[in-house]
C-alpha cells in the first residue's frame, strides 16, 4: 500500500489458488483489486519450457490503475 509499484509479478504454489477451499486466492485478489491493481495468472509448469522438472507454479502479473477520482477528473 505504501509502494504502489507499477507492476508486480507474484509466484508461488499451484495450491495457493484452491487453499481454504479458495478462500486465500479471494482474499489476496480482494486486497489487489482494493489497490487499484488489475492482474491476471496462470498456472505455469517448468517441463512446459524444456526444463526436467515438473512443478507446477501459480505466477500472478498485475498492474496499477489509478482510479480517475485520484486525479481529480
Amino acid at each position: 500500500k505504501n509502494k504502489t509499484p507499477k507492476a508486480f509479478i507474484l509466484e508461488n504454489v499451484s495450491h495457493l489458488r484452491n487453499h481454504d477451499n479458495g478462500r486465500t486466492f479471494k482474499r489476496i485478489s480482494q486486497s489487489l483489486i482494493n489497490l487499484n491493481y488489475t492482474f491476471n495468472y496462470e498456472i505455469l509448469r517448468a517441463s512446459d519450457f524444456g526444463l526436467p522438472q515438473h512443478r507446477p507454479r501459480i505466477y500472478m502479473v498485475g498492474f496499477y490503475k489509478p482510479r480517475k477520482d485520484e486525479y481529480g477528473f
